[in-house]
C-alpha cells in the first residue's frame, strides 16, 4: 500500500468517531421523545461518548506503546462495532448513556492507536504538516455527518447507529489486511505499573528546567476543547435556544466543521512558514478575542445565530489552525512513549470537553452565556501555561 493511501485508512480510522457522535446530534430531540426526556439531558449521552473517547485513549496509549498499535486498533474497532449496534436497542437514558460510553471508549483506542501510528511512521520535521493533512480529511466528517444524519431522521434515530455499525465493520476489515505493526520498541509485555510509568514519565519529563511536556499538553488542551464544548451543547444550543429545526440544524452545525476545516488548511500553510511556537503562541490570543466579543454580547443580549456562529468559526477555526503546531511541539519534546504522550493530551481535552459542555447546560443563566463563559475560562488558561513555557520556544 502506498504511503498517500495507508494515511487515508489512518484518517479513516479516526473519522469513525466524529461520525458517531456528529451523525447523531439532529437526531437527538427524536431519541428524547422515545426516552421520555429532555434533549439537554439526551446531551449527557455525547458527554459520556466524550468521556469513553478520554478513557479509551488513557488505557490504550499505554498498552500500544507495550503491546503495539494494531492490537489496539483491532480491539478498539470490535468494541466500537458491537456497541454501535447495542445502541440500536436502548430502552431509556441509563442505557444510552452506558452504550455510547462503551462506544466512545472504543473510538478512543482507535484514535490513540492511529494517531502513535502517526509518530511512529513521520520524521519529526513533517510531523505537524501530517498531522495537518490527516485532520483535513477527517475534518471533512462533521461537515457531511449532520446532513447525513437529518437525511437518514426518516428512517428513525435507530439508522443512524446502523450506519456507525457499517462504516466500523468496514474499517474492522481493512485493518486487519492492510494496516501493519509500527511499533518498533514494544515492549512485549502488558503491565499496569509499566503503564503508569509511561505516563509519569511524560508527566515528570523535564526540559529548559521545567515540566515542559507537561504544561504544553494542558495548554494545548485547554485550547483544542473549545470545539467539544460547542459539539456537546449543539443540539440544545441551535434546536431550542435558537429554534432550528432538524433539517436546518446541519447547515448551522455545518458552520463549525468548516471553520476546522478551513483553519486547518490555514495551518497547513503556516507551519512551512513559521515556526510551531510562534503559530500556537499568536492564535491562543486570536481564540480569546473571538470568544470575548461572545461573551460580551451574550452578556448584553442573546447575541443573533450570525454573531454566535461568527465568534465560535474563528476561535474553533483557529484551534485547528494551531493544533498541529502544538501538537508536534508536544510530541517533539519527548523522545519516547508518543502513545502514552498522545493519550494524556487528548484525555484531558475530550474529558473536560464533554464535562464542560454538559455543565453548561445545567447553568442557571442562558446557554450562550454558560457556553461562552466556559470557552472563556479555558482559554485564559491555555494562555497562562503558554506564558510558563514561553523561555522553552525562545530561539
Amino acid at each position: 500500500m502506498s504511503s498517500t493511501r495507508f494515511m487515508i485508512v489512518i484518517a479513516a480510522m479516526v473519522a469513525l468517531s466524529p461520525l458517531a457522535m456528529d451523525s447523531y446530534l439532529p437526531a437527538m430531540p427524536l431519541l428524547a421523545e422515545h426516552l421520555g426526556v429532555t434533549t439537554a439531558a439526551v446531551s449527557w449521552t455525547v458527554s459520556n461518548f466524550l468521556l469513553g473517547l478520554a478513557a479509551g485513549q488513557l488505557l490504550g496509549g499505554a498498552i500500544s506503546d507495550q503491546k503495539g498499535r494494531r492490537p489496539v486498533a483491532l480491539i478498539g474497532l470490535l468494541v466500537f462495532t458491537a456497541s454501535s449496534l447495542l445502541l440500536v436497542w436502548s430502552s431509556n437514558l441509563w442505557w444510552a448513556n452506558g452504550w455510547r460510553l462503551l462506544q466512545g471508549f472504543g473510538g478512543g483506542l482507535i484514535m490513540v492507536a492511529a494517531s502513535a501510528i502517526v509518530k511512529d511512521v513521520t520524521p519529526p520535521e513533517k510531523l505537524a504538516a501530517q498531522i495537518a493533512q490527516i485532520v483535513f480529511v477527517v475534518m471533512l466528517t462533521p461537515i457531511l455527518a449532520p446532513i447525513v444524519g437529518s437525511a437518514m431522521l426518516p428512517l428513525g434515530w435507530q439508522s443512524i447507529f446502523l450506519l456507525s455499525f457499517g462504516a466500523a465493520v468496514v474499517m474492522l476489515l481493512v485493518v486487519a489486511m492492510a494496516v501493519p505493526e509500527t511499533n518498533l520498541h514494544k515492549t512485549g509485555q502488558l503491565s499496569l505499573s509499566a503503564g503508569l510509568a509511561q505516563y509519569r514519565y511524560v508527566w515528570q519529563f523535564r526540559k529548559s528546567d521545567m515540566y515542559l511536556a507537561r504544561w504544553q499538553a494542558l495548554s494545548l488542551s485547554f485550547s483544542g476543547l473549545l470545539g467539544l464544548v460547542f459539539v456537546t451543547v449543539s443540539s440544545p444550543l441551535l434546536m431550542e435556544s435558537y429554534g432550528l429545526s432538524g433539517a436546518e440544524f446541519p447547515y448551522a452545525f455545518g458552520a463549525f466543521a468548516v471553520s476546522i476545516l478551513l483553519g486547518n488548511r490555514l495551518g497547513k500553510w503556516l507551519v512551512v512558514r513559521h515556526a510551531p511556537a510562534r503559530i500556537f503562541r499568536t492564535g491562543v490570543w486570536v481564540q480569546l478575542a473571538a470568544v470575548s466579543v461572545l461573551v460580551a454580547a451574550a452578556l448584553a443580549w442573546q447575541p443573533p445565530l450570525w454573531l454566535m456562529l461568527a465568534t465560535i468559526m474563528v476561535a474553533i477555526g483557529t484551534g485547528a489552525a494551531i493544533g498541529p503546531s502544538g501538537s508536534a511541539m508536544f510530541l517533539n519534546v519527548l523522545d519516547r512513549y508518543f502513545g502514552s504522550a498522545t493519550a494524556f493530551e487528548t484525555t484531558v481535552r475530550f474529558s473536560l470537553g464533554g464535562l464542560l459542555g454538559s455543565v453548561a447546560t445545567v447553568l442557571p443563566m442562558k446557554l450562550p452565556l454558560a457556553m461562552a463563559l466556559i470557552m472563556l475560562i479555558s482559554i485564559l488558561v491555555s494562555i497562562m501555561l503558554t506564558y510558563v513555557t514561553r523561555r522553552a520556544w525562545q530561539p
